[in-house]
């Protein structure tokens, strides 16, 4: 009797993971729900069969091209990624280093809040289209991305390895790095294959790349070289684990400085020019004063109020629509890519194109059927961040053992692996949200009206201050989405 009552005099616990896991879904569901109820997603184009015929006729009809033109952009791909990741390593690792002080975190968190199209414009004014624009527009927010990763990485691998006693060089070789090497390589190498996209996505801005070609082809709807060039990425991407090794980047080094056009000087007023005025809003070029910090004022407040504020909202309903509709889609498709399903031979080899595909290509391609709008985007957005998650969480059920009683199918996946992976599903949907944020700005560089549309006009029309301003803001709604789903990861105990 005494235990009956002192077990009803024990509170109750409330918020069981359980609970906070179902409270965090739901705000995700109702935020993406609400966000495709309210958002541009209409289906405009008038006549989608045709264009998917003529697609799909380029895709039986393969037409490489002149050999030199696809092997001197294959070459410039790779060149770029070879040296704008292998620029960023370095000072990645050094920023690593010194990752626990808040100005450092600072400076890092805006680098890799700006996406590598937008660094690139940036480069553009001051570089021209050059090598130099090419390697910096990825080896800034990479590098970045390094310091944050490799900070983590090691410090979650050295907790509980030896700790050497001597100075700081002997416990970092012996002990942090030594801990953390093969988690370090493999994050390197998975970088180079977002690197890989990131250079092919350079095109975009003018570079030699895959892109630029595959860019052409499709605005001249030339399908069947846009899908050859597909292919070729396809191949390219699949094929690094042959070609990237230890003994073979002494050569692709080497080779990529050879190959790569000759960088040019810098052009008009210089780079402190460029720093120092011309990102400066238009009212502090004319000198700092009292007047123009109130002109300042006013211009910022005019451009939000006239285009600001919308490509916001855009770009957030953008961000929550995809973000649900990626999550959706990975919790459908990641059994299908398990070792231990039926349809592995099948679901692999789709999870890892649509994931190697580059998001910004992949909208351009759905634009072409759908119209201008924001469904273009979110299908794109889905595709390509449902299928990364989902071959993610793949590979965590194939580390995962087999459910102990006989159970196959639909009761399988509801009853033992979705209850299984879902805390680790929530993580890594809730850490690629900021990725889709960045994403959902980018593609405005095709049309669609979010920031990247008013990032990619300032440009056009030489107003660098206008660009840099929606640039800053766009950091700002990666920096805050990132924050709240640390504090969402933190709330649900997936995250420490």
């Amino acid at each position: 009797m005494s235990d009956l009552a002192s077990s009803i005099a024990q509170p109750k616990k409330r918020n069981s993971t359980g609970k906070k896991f179902r409270n965090i879904s739901l705000v995700i569901a109702l935020l993406g729900l609400y966000a495709i109820v309210t958002g541009d997603f209409t289906l405009y184009h008038t006549e989608p069969d045709l264009v998917l015929q003529r697609m799909l006729s380029g895709v039986l009809h393969l037409d490489f091209g002149r050999g030199q033109e696809l092997f001197e952009a294959v070459t410039y791909t790779i060149a770029f990624a070879v040296l704008g990741v292998g620029a960023a390593i370095i000072p990645g690792f050094i920023l690593s280093l010194c990752y626990q002080f808040a100005a450092i975190r600072v400076i890092c968190g805006f680098g890799r809040a700006v996406h590598e199209l937008f660094w690139g414009l940036l480069f553009l004014q001051v570089f021209g289209l050059s090598t130099l624009t090419g390697i910096l527009a990825i080896a800034v927010p990479f590098s970045c991305i390094f310091a944050k990763v490799y900070s983590e990485q090691m410090a979650a691998h050295s907790k509980h390895c030896y700790q050497p006693a001597g100075d700081r060089v002997s416990v970092l070789v012996y002990s942090r790095l030594a801990a953390s090497w093969q988690a370090l390589r493999h994050y390197s190498r998975y970088r180079f294959e977002c690197g890989l996209r990131s250079a092919t996505l350079l095109g975009f801005i003018g570079l030699p790349t895959i892109g630029y070609a595959l860019d052409t082809a499709l605005k001249q709807q030339q399908y069947d070289q846009a899908m050859a060039l597909l292919f070729t990425f396809y191949l390219l991407s699949a094929s690094i684990r042959y070609w990237l090794r230890p003994m073979t980047l002494p050569i692709l080094l080497f080779g990529s400085l050879l190959l790569l056009p000759s960088t040019s000087t810098l052009q008009s007023s210089g780079l402190w020019s460029f720093i120092s005025h011309d990102l400066l809003p238009y009212p502090l070029q004319q000198g700092i004063s009292l007047e123009s910090l109130s002109g300042t004022l006013s211009w910022c407040w005019t451009l939000l109020e006239s285009v600001g504020f919308k490509a916001i909202v855009n770009t957030l309903l953008l961000t929550c629509a995809a973000t649900l509709a990626s999550g959706v889609l990975c919790l459908l498709l990641f059994p299908l890519a398990a070792s231990r399903s039926k349809l592995a031979l099948i679901g692999k080899p789709l999870l890892v194109m649509l994931r190697a595909t580059p998001e910004l290509l992949l909208v351009f391609i759905v634009l072409l059927i759908t119209g201008p709008s924001m469904l273009p985007a979110l299908i794109a957005l889905a595709l390509h961040n449902g299928a990364l998650l989902a071959f993610l969480l793949a590979k965590q059920l194939d580390n995962t053992p087999a459910p102990p009683l006989a159970i196959s199918g639909c009761n399988s996946w509801g009853y033992f692996w979705l209850p299984k992976l879902y805390g680790a599903f929530l993580s890594l949907l809730l850490y690629r949200s900021e990725n889709i944020l960045r994403e959902s700005a980018i593609v405005g560089m095709v049309g669609i009206a979010t920031l990247g549309f008013y990032i990619d006009s300032g440009f056009e029309d030489l107003q660098v201050d206008v660009a840099f301003f929606f640039i800053i803001i766009t950091a700002g709604l990666t920096l805050m989405v990132d924050y709240c789903s640390r504090g969402i990861q933190r709330y649900t105990g997936i995250r420490s």
